[in-house]
């Protein structure tokens, strides 16, 4: 559990750590399932790699280093510091699976009722590749 710790502590995920120690990530999911106390070892280990890379940005924000800040800034809220090509495809994927879902649901629906619902997506000029 050491060396797993050790690995975590670097930012690996956990799938990189369980490899380089030596243990599947099957047998590592049922630990963490089986075992409470490993299970929260692990998250403390996690909430303690957080911790430090807070505290070093922190740091060099109060030093006055502005890509520091901006960057946590941009990670803190994204809506209202966040690159807006970041958001903007964020957006786009969000716009993609309500189209998947909205076809899901059309193509599941009554014959007459997908044919009034593709007819009105037509008569607006809407093309969702039906």
């Amino acid at each position: 559990a050491l060396d797993l710790k050790d690995k975590i502590l670097r930012g690996l995920t956990d799938e990189q750590a369980c490899g380089l120690v030596g243990v599947s990530y099957s047998t590592y999911s049922r630990w963490l399932t089986e075992y409470p106390l490993f299970k929260e070892f692990i998250h403390r280990v996690k909430a303690q790699v957080e911790y430090d890379a807070l505290f070093y940005i922190k740091e060099a924000m109060e030093g006055g280093t502005w890509p520091a800040s901006a960057w946590f800034l941009e990670r803190k809220y994204p809506q209202r510091y966040g690159k807006r090509d970041v958001l903007k495809q964020q957006i786009y994927h969000i716009h993609i699976e309500f189209v998947r879902i909205v076809l899901e649901i059309i193509n599941d629906a009554d014959p007459a009722i997908k044919a009034q619902v593709l007819n009105e997506l037509k008569a607006r000029k809407i093309d969702i590749g039906v």
